[in-house]
Formats: structure tokens, sequence, C-alpha cells
């Protein structure tokens, strides 16, 4: 059944001892970049074992926190030396303190350096040497000293390629006093030391390697697959692709007309675990559209999100698939009402919710967290009941690598903003119709967008094949924005990259440094206003 957000969410969780995944994520670009630096020319033993330190920011999820690369500081020659292990040169680690400063409080410090593979085991993940260990134990108390004990602070090391890691978070209890100072629980020996049990990277495709830690399942990079219930599917992308899609954990905001068939479908496909938020419950002006909803559902105005949980644990493929909902907001402030934090426990967000608001919050989220956000919706243009060739139905992805959904003219910061303080203000696809006009709702008064089935099952078709497009490349890597036109049966391609100087790109990983435009949802409050009699609670 629907849940709230619970007591304990109140405060976001800044600790790796207290959550129950931690994940490194960075760019495509990064990633590139960490390639030249680490691998580039290297011709000795001694010369593969480089380093780079990285600036690095916290998202803070529900479950999951994940340390995000915000920075590369190309090491300059005498930065990095080699001494029976890797030593990061005293002025090199000063510039880093220092430009994690610049970031912000929930900035700190990754010390990556890579290990040669000398014991030819193609499979072996790398791990640290005692020197590596001890060195990272001093270096990060003293890193902590600087930059407090909040900061999130790591080693990462990586073989041969980057795409074998074994990442460590620390995290100290730094003194606060004089007489704290040289006691064994104000320390470098009192680490506390957590493993991460995957590290993404996200660009024109999303990409999960597994660490040393081997998570199975949503909390790392592959899961166990049922070839009974996806024979069909492991046919065309293999084992190997079919245990990606498994070990996915996607949010769907959004339970309506879309939501509800991407609810099942994402199900079918194979996910592993399938996080719906929404607020609205079930009209019987929905029934035309609303998938797996009842007249008995509506005549109880039964939340959306439940019956999105009973379609989807029907269709459910993966061993172990489970859905987790909440009758919340993602535009919420108020963690009784909100669900962002839940968002960044997920691998990959589905947006298929109407507002301005929520598709800016939900950008932001996207390239601030590194989690992406595959929309999908409808515009229904017609003369007298007749599609025109201005309708449509399209698929498109934000994030690292992909355009924005500002420049794709997808929210207005001054219709978003109408939006945070006006419960009637309409979004995007909300053709505004006159109240009591026909097409509004006869029950509520609320104008409402037009709609029918067959281009909901069209648009959740479109973000069902770009997300395995996404994650699989089983249809070429598109980026961008796809969008079908039903009035002309025509595709036709949107804006592939951002505009330039797009104030989107400068929130990369920016992590909890970055406040999403959060505020009260004056939409929500109005519904659980309707349902208590005039009481918001």
């Amino acid at each position: 059944m629907s849940t709230n957000r619970p007591d304990r969410l109140t405060d976001r969780n800044y600790s790796l001892q207290s959550a129950d995944e931690f994940h490194l994520a960075l760019t495509e670009e990064q990633q590139t970049e960490l390639e030249r630096i680490l691998f580039e020319d290297a011709r000795t033993e001694h010369e593969w074992e480089r380093g780079v330190i990285c600036v690095i920011t916290r998202s803070s999820g529900q479950n999951r926190v994940s340390f995000l690369v915000h920075d590369i500081l190309d090491p300059a020659d005498g930065d990095i030396n080699y001494g029976g292990s890797v030593q990061f040169d005293a002025d090199y680690r000063y510039e880093a303190v220092a430009r994690a400063r610049e970031v912000g409080d929930a900035a700190g410090l990754l010390y990556i350096h890579t290990h040669p593979n000398l014991t030819g085991d193609e499979t072996a993940f790398p791990n640290p040497s005692v020197g590596d260990l001890n060195t990272a134990e001093k270096d990060l108390f003293e890193d902590a000293n600087r930059l407090g004990d909040e900061a999130p602070l790591g080693i990462a090391i990586v073989k041969d390629t980057s795409r074998q890691w074994r990442v460590i978070g620390y995290e100290f209890d730094t003194p606060d006093t004089a007489d704290d100072v040289g006691k064994a629980a104000y320390s470098p020996s009192s680490a506390r030391t957590f493993d991460a049990d995957c590290v993404r990277v996200v660009g024109k495709s999303l990409r999960e390697y597994p660490t040393s830690k081997k998570t199975d399942g949503a909390a790392g990079a592959a899961a166990a697959i049922s070839p009974d219930t996806q024979d069909s599917t492991i046919e065309l992308w293999g084992e190997d692709g079919q245990r990606q899609l498994n070990s996915l954990r996607v949010g769907l905001v959004g339970a309506g007309g879309g939501g509800s068939i991407l609810a099942e479908h994402l199900a079918r496909m194979g996910i592993g675990e399938l996080v719906v938020i929404d607020f609205d419950r079930v009209e019987p002006a929905n029934l035309n559209r609303a998938q797996g909803a009842s007249r008995a559902d509506a005549d109880a105005r039964r939340p959306k999100v439940d019956i999105a949980e009973r379609l989807a644990q029907l269709g459910g493929t993966a061993p172990g698939f489970s859905v987790d909902v909440y009758e919340a907001s993602v535009v919420e402030a108020r963690p009784q009402y909100g669900a962002i934090d839940r968002l960044l426990d997920c691998d990959v967000v589905i947006h298929a919710a109407e507002g301005e608001w929520p598709t800016r919050v939900l950008d932001e989220m996207a390239h601030a967290h590194l989690v992406p956000v595959i929309s999908g919706g409808s515009h229904l243009h017609n003369t007298g009941g007749v599609l025109d060739e201005n309708a449509y139905a399209q698929a498109t992805i934000a994030g690292p690598g992909q355009p924005c959904q500002n420049c794709a003219r997808h929210w207005r910061e001054t219709a978003a903003n109408d939006e945070m303080n006006n419960p009637d203000a309409t979004g995007p696809g909300d053709y505004g119709l006159d109240e009591g006009a026909e097409g509004a709702d006869e029950t509520t008064g609320e104008d409402r967008e037009p709609s029918t089935n067959s281009v909901n099952l069209i648009v959740a078709g479109m973000v069902t094949l770009r997300l395995q497009d996404y994650v699989l490349g089983v249809a070429g890597g598109q980026r961008g924005i796809r969008r079908f036109m039903p009035g002309t049966w025509s595709m036709e391609e949107g804006i592939s990259s951002c505009k330039p100087g797009c104030p989107m790109k400068s929130l990369l990983a920016d992590g909890d440094t970055h406040q999403l435009t959060l505020s009260n949802d004056p939409k929500y409050a109005k519904i659980r206003r309707d349902l208590n009699g005039g009481d918001e609670q």
C-alpha cells in the first residue's frame, strides 16, 4: 500500500555508516580523462602505478550515498611519486583541499591510483597494499581535519582499465578540543572504511561496473536472471544484458495514463526494483486511460501509486523483483510529503508526470546528482477532433551528455515559479481549457490535457525502448529528443545537445552542494485538503 515519508528522513543521510548502499558516479567525459591520465603511454611496471586526485561531492539518498566526481586535478611532474606505494605530493594535496573548499561543504577528495596486473588474471579486482592503506589513513585524516568530518573522502584502485575498481570510503572523528589531539579515537587509525557496491558512468549511455565487493541486485551492477520468464528478452540482448537490466533500480514519477502503463511494462522488461511516486487519486475521468484501474478504484479515489504497485507486482519477471511506492511529491521540500531523496537511490528515473516545476527539479537532479532522467509525454493539438501536424508523442533523456530539458523548452523559469505558488497553474501540455468547458473534469473543475490511451501506449513504448537503448545500446545509442507525429505518422528528431553557455551544465556533479528548487507543493496540499475536509493533514 502507499506510504509517506518515514519520520527518520527529516534529516538527510550524510553517513556511509548508516547508508545501505555506497556508489561512485562519474561522467563519460571524466572516465575518458581518467584513462588518459592513468593509462596513456605507460611502459614500465611502476609507470602503471599512477595516481590522480579528484574533488568529489556527496549525493545523499534515502538508502544510498554516492560519491560524485566533480573535478579531476590533472597532476604535473612531481605531483605523484612512487616509493613502495603511490605518494601524493603535499603541494598537490593542498591544491586539492583548496578546490574542495571552493566547491562547498559537501565536497571532499578521492585519491585514485592504478595497480598493474601482475597475476595475469583478467577477472581479478585490484586491492591496495598495506603501504597504500597506511598512506591513505594518514593523508585522508589530515584532509578530514582541514575539510571537516562530513567531507566525503576515499581512495580508489583501478587495474589496467577504468572498468575494474575497488573504491573505499573513509570516515573519521577529528579532534574538537586540544584534549582530543593524540587520542586513539581521534587519529588516523580510527578510520571507519566502507567498500563501494558499484561504479556508475553516466553520459551518452549508462554503464555500471561491479567493484571488488561484487554486490548483487539493485545495489550493485549485476543481478540474477530468470530463463523461464525472460527467455525472449535474453534471446534479444543476451544473458549479460538481462543481468544489467535486472540490476536497475528505476524511479517512476507519475502513475497516470502513461505511468500506469510503464509500471507494468518496466516490471515485465525485467528491472530489479521500481520506485513509484505520485500524490494523485484515481477519478472517473481517468478510466479511459488509467491502466489497471477499475470503477471501484475511481469510486474509492484510490491512490494512483496503489494501482501502479498492483500492476508491477503482477508483471515483474526479475528474480526478487520489488516495487516501492510513495504517495508523495518530487517537488515537496517537507520530508513527510516529499520523495526526492528516494529518487537519489535510483540508477535512472522515468518522468511521466505533468508540470514545468517537476520537470525543472528532475532536470536539476539529473545534472547535479548524475541520475539520468528519461521523460515521456504527448501534446495532442487538434482541430475539430482531427490531430494536426503539430500533435506529438515523444521521449527524451536529460543528464550528462544529453540536452537538458530547459534547452529543449520543456520548462521555463517563469512557469515553474508560477506552479510553486499556484495550485491551479498549468504545466506543459495543459491547454488552459476554461473551467466548465468541454474537456474539463466535471468532478474537480480542473483543466485536463486531451489524452488517449493509444498515444499513451506509444509514449510508454518509446520510453521503454529508450531505456533499453540507454543501458544496452540496442537501438544505436540515440541522443536528445525523439518525437512521433501521429497526425502525419512521421518521426522527428529534436535537439541533441544543449545551447552554448547552458547554465544547467554548471550543476554537473554538484551533489548535495546544490539546493534543488523544492518548496511546499500547493497541488498536493490542495488534494490533502479535499480528502480531509479542508484539513491539509
